[in-house]
C-alpha cells in the first residue's frame, strides 16, 4: 500500500535541502540528529535550526518566515513524510553506522531538493519498498545484513 495519505503534503517553511546539502556541505546526521545513535532519525526542531538561524543570512523570504517562527517560540510543524508501519523494524544507527550505508542510498538524491519532501522520496511501504531492502541486503555481501523475516518484521 502506498503512503497517499503523505502526498503532496504542505510543509511549514519551504525548506531547500540543496542549499544545506550540496552547497554548505551540512551532514545529514547535523540536522537529523539520531541517525547514528538511535533506531531512529529526528525531523529537526527549531533549535537545530537556530544553531544557524537566529538572524536571517540571506534574502530567502522562508528563511526569514523561519527566523520568525523561530523568535516567536512556536514549534516548527513539520509534516511526516516517511513511516514505515507498525510491524517493520528499522535501525538507522544499524544502517548508518553499522552498514556505512549514504543516507542517500535509501532517501535519493537529497542534495538536489529545491523544495522540502512533500511526498515520500521512498515508499517502503509500496509493494516493492520490501524488495528494495531485501536486494539492498543480498547485494551487500555483509553477512550481518540477513534476508531472515524475523529481523525486520514483529
Amino acid at each position: 500500500m502506498a503512503c497517499s495519505a503523505y502526498r503532496d503534503v504542505e510543509q511549514p517553511i519551504a525548506f531547500v535541502h540543496k542549499v544545506h546539502v550540496a552547497e554548505e556541505e551540512i551532514p545529514c546526521t547535523d540536522c537529523h540528529i539520531g541517525a547514528e545513535d538511535y533506531e531512529h532519525a529526528t525531523i529537526p526542531t527549531g533549535d537545530v535550526c537556530l544553531d544557524c538561524h537566529e538572524e536571517p543570512s540571506g534574502d530567502s523570504a522562508e528563511e526569514a518566515k523561519l527566523v520568525e517562527i523561530l523568535a516567536s517560540g512556536e514549534p516548527l510543524r513539520w509534516k511526516r513524510v516517511h513511516k514505515l508501519r507498525e510491524h517493520v523494524r528499522f535501525s538507522h544507527r544499524r544502517h548508518v553506522v553499522a552498514g556505512k550505508i549514504l543516507c542517500e542510498r535509501c532517501h535519493g538524491e537529497v542534495a538536489e531538493l529545491e523544495r522540502p519532501f512533500g511526498f515520500p522520496f521512498i515508499s517502503f511501504n509500496a509493494e516493492l519498498g520490501m524488495e528494495r531492502c531485501i536486494a539492498c541486503h543480498l547485494e551487500s555481501g555483509n553477512p550481518r545484513a540477513s534476508v531472515d523475516c524475523t529481523l525486520c518484521h514483529r
